[in-house]
């Protein structure tokens, strides 16, 4: 039991060590915090060479993001002709203009995951015609935001949800990517859109909580049953 004790403790210290080095994708735009003429002073100039790698490491994560590559398709699960049919059970007339009735995304896993782990967008998607303007070009983007600063967009993508023909309908729309390696852990906010013939209107928020070394039942509750 000492020995196990020992052995949790070691491994906190480890990832609180590997947390104390992470960083935030913003710090790649912070310049060097000690110029050349203070290095008269060593202590200043090894506390720089350690932040100059960090920056280093960070345009890096950055490369990798930018690298990143997200998958997207989408399907009809209902047409025009089905929705407006549905609609008009409830409703009179239709609206002027093309309408956004429904719009759910989720994030699976809702777990925790690792680097190259794929990870998958669904987002159900339902719109009518409108009587004016019955054209309805739906569109969907998937923004990837910083895990430190949550207005920080790391990587933004844009996908047509019914690119031929622009009807209205049901649709189901996927983005499937897997955050690459070297990326530091952290919850990332990760935010869908749904543009109708151009204009956003309505949009969700999910979330994705990166890790790089857990074991099965995670840390926490390793240290729970260590500690009793």
């Amino acid at each position: 039991m000492k020995y196990l004790k020992i052995m949790c403790i070691t491994l906190a210290l480890a990832v609180s060590a590997n947390s104390v080095m992470a960083f935030s994708l913003n710090d790649v735009k912070k310049p060097s915090k000690i110029s050349k003429k203070d290095c008269g002073d060593k202590k200043k100039c090894k506390r720089n060479k350690k932040y100059d790698k960090a920056i280093i490491a960070g345009v890096g994560v950055v490369a990798l993001v930018a690298a990143m590559e997200i998958k997207h398709k989408s399907k009809q699960v209902a047409d025009e002709e089905k929705v407006t049919k549905n609609y008009n059970k409830k409703n009179k007339n239709l609206p002027e203009y093309s309408t956004a009735l429904n719009y759910d995304s989720n994030t699976a896993p809702e777990e925790a995951v690792k680097p190259g782990k794929q990870i998958i967008v669904t987002s159900d998607i339902l719109v009518i015609p409108g009587t004016v303007k019955k054209i309805a070009k739906i569109e969907e983007r998937l923004t990837i935001y910083d895990n430190v600063k949550s207005t920080l967009e790391l990587k933004s993508l844009t996908k047509s949800v019914n690119a031929n023909p622009h009807k209205a309908g049901q649709y189901q729309s996927e983005f499937t990517f897997a955050l690459p390696e070297g990326m530091p852990q952290g919850v990332y906010p990760v935010k869908t859109t749904l543009l109708l013939n151009g204009e956003a209107v309505k949009h969700e928020e999910n979330k994705m909580q990166l890790v790089l070394n857990v074991g099965e039942g995670g840390l926490v509750e390793l240290m729970r049953i260590a500690l009793r």
